[in-house]
Parts: structure tokens; C-alpha cells; sequence
């Protein structure tokens, strides 16, 4: 179940791309970025639907590949990572008016443990 809360336009369609889990140099220390953390990405974004050409949609599969490029590079903060992803993709899509994203560091090493520390990103054209 997505816990991203975008405002909905009733003029456009929302696509979500939900719990992309992948390993992240991510990390405040050296040693936790060079180890890597566990983290899954949630996407969602808002466009105009009027052709049934992938050259005047935004094709999913390149937001999902530009969202793991980013989470290959190393990042010290999830919020930063979380504002890179979403930056981003806002620039790269020109036909993407809203985007949304959450990055979940999934088990964190806390006592008493729990099962994820989730940061969410709102950007707009």
C-alpha cells in the first residue's frame, strides 16, 4: 500500500512506481557507504496522457532507471538522496508537472528495532 499522498489533478494521470529495493552507498559513515544500506523507493508522478506513442509519454522504465542511477552514487543523508531523486527527475521529464518521492532506509539499526525510517519529497514544475 503506497503512502504517498499527491494531490491528484483531475486533467492528468498519476503513475507510481512502488518499493524499487536495491542496495545504496548511502550513509552518514565511510564504513556504512562502503557496506551499503538497504533501502526501497517509491515514485509517483503526474502527467498528461494524450497519445498512445512512448515518444510523447514519459516511459516509467527511464524513471526507474534514472532513480537506481541515482541510488548508486553515494549520498550522505536519505533526505538528500530522497531531494536529488525528485529534483531530477523534474528536470530530465519536461512532460512530468509533479512528482513525489519517499526513500525508506529499510531496517535501521535502532533498539528497539524497527522496520523503516522513510523520508518523503514533494517537488512541482
Amino acid at each position: 500500500e503506497s503512502k504517498l499522498t499527491m494531490i491528484k489533478n483531475p486533467e492528468m494521470i498519476t503513475i507510481h512506481l512502488e518499493k524499487i529495493e536495491l542496495v545504496s552507498p548511502l550513509g552518514w559513515w565511510d564504513e556504512e557507504r562502503r557496506l551499503g544500506t538497504k533501502v526501497s523507493i517509491s515514485c509517483s508522478y503526474q502527467t498528461n496522457f494524450n497519445s498512445n506513442n512512448l515518444s510523447e509519454i514519459v516511459d516509467y522504465a527511464e524513471v526507474h532507471c534514472l532513480i537506481v542511477s541515482i541510488c548508486n552514487s553515494p549520498h550522505k543523508l536519505l533526505e538528500e538522496l530522497a531531494n536529488e531523486i525528485a529534483s531530477q527527475i523534474i528536470t530530465e521529464f519536461k512532460l512530468i508537472a509533479e512528482v513525489e518521492i519517499m526513500v525508506s532506509k529499510l531496517n535501521p539499526p535502532l533498539t528497539p528495532p524497527m522496520n523503516s525510517f522513510s523520508v518523503q519529497v514533494f517537488k512541482t514544475r
